[in-house]
C-alpha cells in the first residue's frame, strides 16, 4: 500500500469516525428522551434490544442516580470544614479543603439520601448541617448492556445488510438520524 493510499484510508476513516460519533451522540440523546417519555407514560425504565431478525442483543435501562451533594458556596463550605476538621485545610495561595477530603465528605453527604446536606462525625456521632453544600438531583442516563456475544450477532447482521436502514441514513448527507 502506498503512502497516498494510507493517507486516503486515514482521511476516510477519520471522517467516518467523526460522522459515527456525531450520529451516536444524536441517537443517545433520542434514546434518553424516548426512555424518559416511556417512563412517564408507562413506568417502564428498561427495554430489550433485538436485531431485525429478532436476535436478542441486550437491553437498555433508564438510570436515575440518587441526588449528589455539591459545593455551592465555597467560603461557607471551607469555613465549616476548618471549624470541624482543621487538619483537612491545605494552606496554599488560596485556602481550600483538601480535594480528597472534599470528595469523601460530599460522598458521605450524598449517601445520606437526604435533601438536607448533613454529615455525621464518625468519631463523635455529632450530626452537622453543612453550609455551602446542596444535595442536588442528577440527570438520568441510559445504561446499555450488551453481552459479549452480541458483537458477533451485530457483525453478522451488518455483513448481511440487515442494519443499513438503522445506520446509513444517519451517516449520509440529508439522512435522518
Amino acid at each position: 500500500m502506498s503512502i497516498k493510499d494510507i493517507a486516503q484510508r486515514t482521511a476516510v476513516l477519520r471522517n467516518l469516525a467523526a460522522s459515527i460519533n456525531s450520529a451516536l451522540a444524536n441517537a443517545e440523546t433520542e434514546l434518553k428522551t424516548a426512555l424518559r417519555e416511556q417512563k412517564k407514560a408507562t413506568g417502564t425504565t428498561k427495554i430489550s434490544i433485538e436485531l431485525p431478525d429478532a436476535t436478542p442483543i441486550g437491553s437498555v435501562t433508564l438510570v436515575q442516580p440518587p441526588p449528589a451533594a455539591t459545593v455551592v458556596d465555597e467560603a461557607a463550605w471551607r469555613d465549616w470544614v476548618r471549624s470541624v476538621m482543621p487538619g483537612e485545610i491545605e494552606p496554599t495561595f488560596t485556602v481550600r479543603v483538601r480535594p480528597s477530603t472534599e470528595k469523601a465528605l460530599l460522598k458521605s453527604i450524598s449517601a445520606a439520601s437526604s435533601t438536607v446536606p448533613q454529615w455525621c462525625d464518625p468519631e463523635t456521632g455529632e450530626v452537622h448541617n453543612v453550609p455551602g453544600v446542596e444535595v442536588q438531583p442528577r440527570a438520568a442516563y441510559a445504561r446499555m448492556t450488551l453481552p459479549a456475544d452480541s458483537n458477533q450477532a451485530i457483525a453478522a447482521a451488518w455483513q448481511r445488510g440487515d442494519l443499513a436502514h438503522l445506520v446509513l441514513p444517519a451517516l449520509t448527507a440529508g439522512g435522518e438520524s
